[in-house]
């Protein structure tokens, strides 16, 4: 004899067996018992079980109809059994899931039960609580791929997102009853990308490069848009002729040629991957900035010298750097020789100049000014000399 399966049925389970009729010496005796208890045959609740029959039916299945099932015949040269046990299903999921954000996952459980199953259910949660989990319809697009096939459950997100970082389970039913597997934490890993923006000025071609540097955490989804904004508002770099060049995704970097008065604002670099995006500081090409510091005193063996520091920030860089003074504030503007005896050790150097005034060769308070030039325009501050 031979136990060869058991099926499922609305109303009732079957345990298929085998048993040969020509047996000898002849079968005098079948017997079935669950758990040890002698079942009875052809009742409300078992049909068949006979050498004829050819199966055992379980009629109404119910949880407690779960347990170990042996079928013992005899003859005069002794017994012969077999057993099968029935139960609840079990599924088994994998504890956690660490996915590249963007990356596809698919979960198939490990799945025992006897009888077969006889329907799935995937499900939700925020969390672990089981009370929390709701039943998914993994037919819609959004998990293409998945199937509720009992024999062969597969979950399928085809792109994972941030929306995906969930606890998932899979109901598995058959005609004993149900249980849930564990529940598989989906780990998402990958960031938005970093980006961070500085400038280069071209002389020999007045033309400003504002470099863009984009910094991707590993396991990252690539870079898939880049957008440069000026003033608040997208720049429309294809459409200005030779104007800009750059900001593509394989040259990120904009480069602004011509640069003139027109060119002022504030510039912001716009990077984005399937993480979601991200803008860099803001960079103001303008005029050039001027702070002017508290005048200082030396004093050496050819008298007491009179200096003026400063600190000029300017993007682009500055072109021309000029001291320069006045008799009076309705007097123009004279540029100072930074070699004149009563000047020496004065600089235009960037971006910190500085006017010496050799208090020896003066005879009268002055008005000085310094004046810094870019391609933007010039900037200019008056210093009074007290």
């Amino acid at each position: 004899m031979e136990i060869l399966k058991v099926t499922s049925e609305t109303e009732y389970l079957a345990i298929h067996y085998s048993c040969s009729e020509d047996v000898r010496p002849m079968i005098d005796q079948i017997q079935w018992t669950k758990d040890e208890i002698p079942l009875r045959l052809n009742s409300t609740k078992y049909n068949g079980g006979g050498v004829k029959d050819k199966y055992l039916k379980i009629l109404s299945p119910a949880r407690e109809d779960g347990g170990e099932y042996v079928y013992t015949i005899f003859n005069a040269w002794g017994s012969v059994r077999e057993s099968i046990t029935l139960g609840v299903p079990t599924a088994q999921l994998p504890q956690c899931l660490k996915i590249p954000f963007g990356s596809p996952v698919s979960i198939e459980p490990v799945i025992q039960s006897c009888p077969p199953v006889m329907k799935v259910v995937w499900e939700m949660s925020k969390d672990q609580n089981p009370e929390n989990f709701k039943a998914l319809d993994v037919t819609c697009s959004r998990y293409f791929g998945s199937t509720l096939d009992p024999q062969n459950p597969i979950f399928v997100i085809p792109k994972v997102s941030n929306a995906d970082r969930m606890y998932y389970r899979i109901q598995v039913l058959n005609g004993i009853g149900n249980s849930w597997s564990n529940a598989t934490l989906l780990k998402i890993h990958g960031d938005i990308p970093s980006v961070f923006i500085n400038h280069e000025t071209n002389f020999s071609e007045r033309r400003v490069s504002l470099l863009c540097e984009i910094v991707l955490t590993k396991n990252s989804p690539g870079v898939e848009t880049i957008l440069w904004i000026k003033d608040k508002k997208p720049l429309d770099i294809s459409g200005c002729g030779l104007k800009y060049s750059g900001g593509t995704v394989s040259d990120p970097t904009l480069t602004i040629n011509a640069v003139n008065s027109n060119d002022s604002g504030e510039y912001q670099c716009n990077v984005s991957n399937a993480v979601g995006n991200m803008s860099s500081s803001p960079i103001y090409l303008g005029v050039p900035s001027i702070e002017i510091h508290s005048p200082g005193l030396e004093h050496d063996e050819e008298g007491e010298k009179l200096i003026f520091t400063c600190t000029v920030r300017s993007i682009p860089e500055a072109t021309i750097v000029e001291w320069g003074i006045q008799q009076s504030p309705e007097d123009v503007f004279r540029k100072i020789d930074v070699h004149d005896p009563m000047y020496i050790g004065s600089t235009v150097s960037m971006p910190y100049p500085v006017l010496m005034v050799h208090k020896y060769y003066q005879t009268s308070s002055q008005i000085y000014l310094i004046k810094v030039t870019n391609y933007i325009g010039e900037t200019t501050e008056v210093i009074q000399d007290s």
